[in-house]
């Protein structure tokens, strides 16, 4: 069954630890024994080392949550990769479309956007509407129940497959309507990134 919410875990790596954060993630999300991925920023303003997994009921959710809580093995692993970040934020997101060509797929493509006012509806749809069209993989779409923002994940398996979508972007004029009116729906102030999967989980 397809996920209904999703929980990241984004760090930022301290100066000279990125990799030791990376192995540190993965032996998070191996501990947890959930199915997820973690990934991290190869093309981004900031290196992010985002560790995610899906969870079909808030019952499950919680089900994590008292699991992690009282695991101090757990409790201490967090701690521990939290020592090698300068920060650490946990997000949980409601899923509207699932991404299609995780399983397998190598690289990330994200785009977080956040809603202008309380028009997040109108940002859905408009994301919606771009991936109606879309001829590689459909983006993923999540909106945040932490802010008024929602975070689009494109999933591929080289970054020839990037650059087709780049070239779509740049020369078909539907895709390029359809992606000005996503950015019309959303704030001056958005954040777009290319991720290595470095860990994939089921």
């Amino acid at each position: 069954m397809a996920p209904k919410y999703v929980v990241q875990i984004w760090r930022q790596p301290i100066p000279g630890k990125t990799f030791d954060l990376v192995d540190a993630s993965i032996g998070g999300a191996k501990a947890s024994g959930m199915p997820g991925t973690v990934t991290m920023s190869l093309f981004s303003p900031n290196i992010n080392i985002i560790s995610s997994s899906g969870y079909e009921s808030m019952d499950d959710v919680q089900e994590m949550v008292e699991g992690f809580l009282a695991s101090e093995e757990r409790k201490k692993l967090f701690d521990s990769n939290a020592a090698l970040s300068r920060n650490t934020s946990v997000r949980i997101a409601r899923v509207v479309e699932v991404p299609e060509a995780m399983i397998g797929a190598t690289y990330v493509r994200r785009l977080v956007l956040r809603a202008q006012g309380g028009g997040r509806r109108a940002l859905v749809a408009a994301a919606q509407e771009l991936n109606r069209h879309e001829t590689g993989p459909k983006w993923g779409i999540l909106t945040s129940m932490n802010s008024n923002s929602i975070q689009l994940s494109q999933w591929m398996t080289s970054l020839s497959a990037v650059e087709e979508s780049n070239d779509a972007l740049h020369n078909d004029p539907g895709v390029i309507a359809r992606v000005s009116a996503l950015f019309a729906a959303s704030e001056s102030e958005w954040g777009q990134g290319i991720g290595k999967v470095m860990y994939q989980g089921s």
